[in-house]
């Protein structure tokens, strides 16, 4: 996966990591980010890597370069369907994943302002069953607002953000 700035030159692409995912198609995978001043946050599912799943990405020079953090939920069969967004302390990025045989779950993990992990991988407290999806947003008392799908129902829960 590569990002191109506006501002750039068409052909000034970075990398966000990861290896090269060949296919014969689109892998309608979306790239999500978020943004705080110069630094710049991507995660991307890709199935190029050895264990397929989510890689996590950060640039702190406004995007002319990135480091790539790797696969963020290495105990996981496979991980998808990123959502990502910062405060003013800190990066959210949540997915959802399946470890072993159960079914897939969201998980979340915070990050600081320079894409250092604070804590560990955190599993969404939901009801038994299916739970995918997620899509989160920062509130404006810093704390973050995760919604998900569960079933055929959308539920929310505040997660907080210091």
């Amino acid at each position: 996966m590569t990002l191109s700035r506006s501002d750039n030159a068409p052909n000034d692409r970075q990398s966000i990591g990861g290896t090269p995912w060949q296919i014969n198609g689109c892998p309608l995978k979306p790239t999500v980010l978020a943004v705080q001043g110069s630094n710049l946050y991507a995660a991307v599912h890709n199935g190029g890597e050895a264990m397929p799943g989510v890689i996590f990405s950060v640039s702190n020079d406004a995007g002319k370069s990135f480091k790539p953090l790797g696969i963020v939920h290495t105990s996981a069969v496979v991980s998808d369907a990123p959502t990502i967004v910062v405060n003013s302390s800190r990066v959210l990025l949540a997915w959802h994943a399946r470890v072993g045989n159960a079914p897939r779950r969201v998980f979340y993990r915070f990050y600081d302002l320079s894409g250092e992990p604070l804590g560990d991988i955190q599993s969404l407290d939901t009801t038994p069953g299916l739970s995918q999806y997620p899509v989160v947003t920062a509130k404006a008392d810093d704390n973050f607002q995760l919604l998900w799908q569960q079933a055929d129902r959308i539920w929310t829960t505040t997660i907080a953000g210091r």
